[in-house]
């Protein structure tokens, strides 16, 4: 080959690895009434994110996308969530650049595609529709035997094991075949024993491609539930599966991190931060908001004495979260906002509670987070409170996400009249058993 040859070779090379991938078929049997659209999808970690929009013509598409990675995908019906069929599609330029699809919308239910000039995906197609039957008789409504689910499974597993050997180093093959293969306890074990100690051995954790199909995501849900309150040999299971895949490690703890956040649990959130902090340097990969989350829940940890706070009341004098619990044996942090529902239901709850603890020495220090300063004004006067309300400016709230773990409000914490934390995860509905415990040993 040559000078010139090579040189246009490679000033093309950039091209082909742009190649886009055709989505081209037909969905027959739409019901009257159904708009003619249709939604391209991939999973990304934990969501379904938004490759096209597919104008169709009587049900015929074709249509060029970019997948930004290689991942389960899906075609839905607009404005019918649940009818979807599901593939794979590979990264721009990375593999199958057309995919040609005969689809019936009468049996769209969140099953696979059938994709039949794609060699993986009609290998997708083999295990993911055992997949889904298994699924037919383990739904509430089935009637399905014992014996029927466990010769179903039988079938998915001997599906998975050969489509693994078939098309190894595939995402069909590592990822999809694993991920669906069903773990059984052997006969004699308790079988959410034998599955605590070994419901994941079949994920290879090494692989980040395993963040781009949803079962994995919903793997770890089931499996983190075997543990029911046991949170400690829970993240201690979690986190010995890692396998220096940093992608796959740092979705774990973040995984685990929303788990106790959403449990309220502080000596299983201590223990996740104690014994298996990521790395929060600048230049590490961490997400800026679970990096600010990691940072605000070490800031917050039980024992540690929160800066003094002055953010503006209604009347727009500053108030001093250090002269507030000052006066007081006990100081409730709320951070809440006007549009928040849960905040709006909690309200009348936190009143009587407010009413039954202030004469006891407690007080609420809430921070509201509106858009708009204006708008928290007219909620206190439309529905006034009793206890201490400031508002949190917005060029204020990035070191307050770096200072308060607040994934959600209402959140609440507790402070001593030193503002020293005394807990950084409380249970909202448990707000007054925390205070009617804690109160009376407080000096």
């Amino acid at each position: 080959m040559n000078t010139k040859k090579l040189l246009l070779l490679l000033a093309l090379l950039p091209l082909f690895a742009q190649a886009q991938v055709t989505l081209r078929g037909k969905v027959a049997n739409m019901r009257p009434g159904d708009l003619d659209v249709a939604i391209a999808e991939y999973w990304n970690v934990t969501k379904w994110e938004k490759l096209a929009i597919i104008q169709m013509q009587n049900g015929v598409f074709d249509i060029k996308v970019n997948p930004p990675m290689t991942a389960q995908a899906r075609l839905r019906l607009a404005a019918q969530y649940h009818e979807t069929a599901d593939f794979i599609v590979h990264q721009s330029g990375k593999g199958d650049t057309l995919l040609l699809f005969d689809l019936d919308a009468r049996q769209m239910n969140g099953g696979p595609a059938r994709i039949t000039n794609s060699s993986e995906n009609e290998g997708y197609f083999y295990i993911a529709s055992a997949r889904k039957e298994l699924e037919k008789l383990q739904d509430s409504t089935s009637r399905a035997t014992p014996e029927q689910i466990l010769a179903a499974e039988n079938e998915l597993n001997k599906r998975c094991t050969e489509t693994a050997k078939k098309y190894k180093g595939s995402f069909c093959g590592d990822i999809a075949a694993n991920l669906f293969y069903q773990m059984q306890a052997p006969a004699g074990q308790d079988a959410r024993v034998w599955a605590r100690e070994h419901g994941l051995d079949k994920i290879i954790f090494q692989y980040g491609s395993n963040l781009q199909h949803e079962v994995f995501y919903s793997k770890l849900d089931k499996y983190f539930n075997l543990f029911g309150t046991d949170y400690i040999p829970a993240i201690d299971a979690f986190m010995a599966k890692r396998n220096g895949n940093e992608a796959v490690d740092m979705f774990m703890f973040r995984f685990l991190m929303d788990k106790m956040l959403a449990k309220m649990d502080e000596p299983g959130m201590s223990h996740l931060i104690t014994l298996y902090p990521p790395d929060c340097t600048d230049d590490s990969p961490l997400p800026g908001y679970t990096k600010d989350m990691i940072e605000a829940l070490k800031y917050c940890a039980p024992g540690n004495v929160v800066e003094d706070l002055k953010y503006p009341g209604p009347d727009g004098n500053l108030v001093s979260l250090a002269d507030v619990c000052s006066k007081n044996k006990l100081t409730v942090i709320m951070f809440w906002k006007s549009n928040c529902s849960h905040c709006r239901e909690y309200e009348p709850v936190l009143s009587e509670i407010y009413a039954r603890q202030h004469p006891l020495g407690v007080e609420v220090y809430a921070m509201n987070l509106d858009r708009l300063e204006e708008g928290w004004k007219s909620t206190l006067q439309a529905h006034p409170t009793k206890w201490v309300n400031v508002y949190v400016p917005q060029d204020q709230r990035q070191g307050i996400n770096r200072k308060f773990p607040i994934p959600s409000t209402p959140m609440v914490f507790a402070l001593d009249r030193n503002r020293k934390i005394l807990t950084r995860l409380i249970i909202r509905e448990h707000l007054e058993t925390y205070l009617n415990a804690t109160t009376p040993g407080l000096k």
